[in-house]
């Protein structure tokens, strides 16, 4: 008589414990199907991560080169702009000695210049002094150039070289 009761027992208990299976079944492949969804989902997000992540890699590395050509470009300029300012520094002191050659120059003009015209005036006195002894000579014609060039107040007959005479 156990193995009857048993053998109820087991298919009372399976009976209770079939819907409770089948509910559970229908359980699991609900939270499945929301696992697979979700996985499929977090899938999906991962791929956009990843994506996003690819382009701002790309992105990064463009602006890296872009920094370095830009930083390139920059020390360039600013080696350029050294060389330009020792050139412009090279060339002030060469204008400056210009200018002060330039002022040197002047004023030896000015010297030549007024030496110039001490000599223009020389000349003038002397060409007054010709022409007097010139006129002098047709009134006295007797008297030697030397004479009349001591006579002049340009020499005086006493330091006359009597050769000349």
């Amino acid at each position: 008589m156990s193995i009857r009761f048993e053998s109820k027992n087991v298919v009372s208990k399976h009976t209770t414990t079939a819907p409770l299976l089948s509910h559970w079944k229908r359980g699991c492949k609900c939270i499945k199907f929301e696992a697979v969804h979700d996985l499929h989902a977090k899938d999906q997000r991962i791929a956009c991560l990843e994506g996003l992540l690819a382009h701002s890699k790309t992105a990064m590395d463009k602006e890296v080169n872009h920094n370095s050509q830009i930083k390139s470009d920059s020390e360039k300029l600013q080696y350029e702009l050294r060389d330009a300012m020792d050139k412009m520094e090279k060339l002030s002191n060469e204008h400056r000695k210009l200018q002060e050659n330039n002022t040197h120059r002047q004023r030896q003009l000015e010297v030549a210049e007024k030496k110039l015209q001490s000599r223009e005036q020389e000349i003038t006195k002397l060409q007054a002094s010709i022409e007097r002894n010139a006129m002098s000579r047709n009134r006295h014609p007797s008297t030697t150039s030397i004479e009349r060039i001591a006579m002049d107040g340009i020499g005086h007959p006493s330091t006359v070289p009597l050769q000349w005479v």
